[in-house]
């Protein structure tokens, strides 16, 4: 089955263990914004000391230890503090809505269905202008009989017979000068047919991974990997084919029977080992929250932790192509910047501040209001309770001290 979707990223922030999408840079800040003091994490394994950020226009305008401040800028105060950039998942469905008129195979295939953006625009959707990314996933063969068989053949035929289409399609309107008629889906193809383009294959399994990538070789498709739960079985034909892969969850049990328990723990770390190009993500806008902690424990088994930071910011971006706009603290990039205690993969670190597209964002959350709110109520009225008299509850003996002979 082939969806056609906006890029399945929202750059993410996280704050006191809430995730928030970054929206668009506004157009213009009456206000350059400066973030003084702090350790600012360039990138991972790259720290500058009692550094500045300035902010102009939702964008980074420069980052160091000597940054003029113009007389003009709002400044925070972030000394003690640690500055990094926001976390990029590249497979929450937070903001994505897709649309199909029936559950057929064919309809999806051949429709014009479209994925489009709640609200604003994200603000890798500013930085990319790549409307529609297609994510393909091709369909396992569960029962081996001939039902099966015939129903698995006539599926991959409806997938194949839509490329082959995409590949015609790009190369007539490839022609100069050709009056073709236009077709949505087959012209959202063409890119990705002529290897301009990534596909997105939803792969989990060993097996699948090998399917995923012999197709993309037989069509000269341009394959990332979306799941990748076993990518460390293939992870030398991985690195050698170059095809990054999006790791969707770490907190799994192994799927295989003779898997150790910790193979999703490790898949990261072996996927590094392997010099294979990835990121980690949470599959899910409830599993956003927990995108850093996904990566911690991929550190806590075996992952470096540059690595571990790489997977959820420059290597995110990377994949999805956007990592000369985010990714990264550099000037001239999107200025989408958490204010941290510590390391942001440990659990026990407390984000102090957060700036969405330069612009600073209230960090309390819902619980924090609802606490507030409920502690303040006065104490209600209680009838008066009676004690129960008696022998006291029997306890147990404290323990004889120790005898000093």
């Amino acid at each position: 089955m082939i969806d056609f979707l906006r890029p399945m990223l929202v750059l993410a922030l996280v704050i006191s263990g809430v995730l928030c999408a970054t929206g668009a840079p506004a157009q213009e800040f009456r206000t350059p914004l400066a973030i003084t003091g702090a350790t600012v994490v360039l990138a991972p394994g790259e720290s500058v000391e009692h550094a500045t950020i300035l902010i102009k226009d939702g964008r980074i305008a420069a980052v160091g230890a000597e940054v003029a401040i113009p007389d003009i800028a709002e400044r925070f105060d972030a000394t003690g503090l640690i500055a990094y950039a926001g976390f990029t998942d590249g497979a929450t469905h937070l903001g994505i809505e897709a649309k199909g008129p029936s559950d057929d195979e064919m309809a999806r295939l051949r429709d014009k269905e479209r994925a489009f953006s709640e609200g604003p625009h994200t603000a890798m959707e500013q930085a990319n202008r790549q409307e529609i990314w297609p994510h393909l996933t091709l369909f396992d063969l569960y029962k081996q009989n001939d039902d099966a068989l015939k129903a698995h053949r006539a599926k991959m035929e409806d997938i194949e017979a839509f490329l082959r289409e995409s590949q015609h399609y790009a190369r007539a309107h490839g022609v100069p000068g050709a009056e073709l008629t236009t077709d949505v889906r087959l012209a959202a193809m063409a890119p990705c047919v002529r290897g301009e383009k990534p596909v997105f294959f939803r792969a989990d399994s060993y097996k699948a991974i090998l399917q995923s990538l012999a197709f993309a070789d037989t069509f000269g498709l341009k394959p990332i990997i979306l799941g990748g739960g076993e990518a460390w079985k293939c992870a030398q034909l991985l690195a050698e084919k170059k095809v990054p892969v999006i790791v969707t969850s770490v907190f799994r049990e192994a799927a295989g029977k003779y898997d150790r328990f910790d193979a999703f723990y490790t898949n990261p770390a072996r996927l590094e080992q392997a010099g294979v190009l990835f990121s980690i993500a949470s599959d899910g806008t409830q599993f956003a929250r927990q995108l850093p902690l996904h990566a911690g424990y991929a550190v806590a088994y075996g992952l470096s932790p540059g690595a571990g930071l790489r997977a959820i910011t420059i290597d995110a971006a990377k994949i999805l192509g956007v990592d000369g706009q985010i990714g990264s603290l550099e000037a001239g990039k999107i200025a989408d910047v958490i204010i941290t205690t510590g390391d942001p993969l440990q659990a026990n670190t407390r984000t102090i501040g957060m700036f969405m597209a330069g612009k600073p964002v209230e960090l309390s959350s819902l619980h924090e209001r609802s606490y507030e709110r409920f502690s303040k109520r006065p104490a209600p009225p209680l009838s008066p309770v009676g004690e129960l008299r008696g022998p006291k509850p029997m306890r147990a003996a404290p323990a004889a001290p120790a005898r000093a002979d």
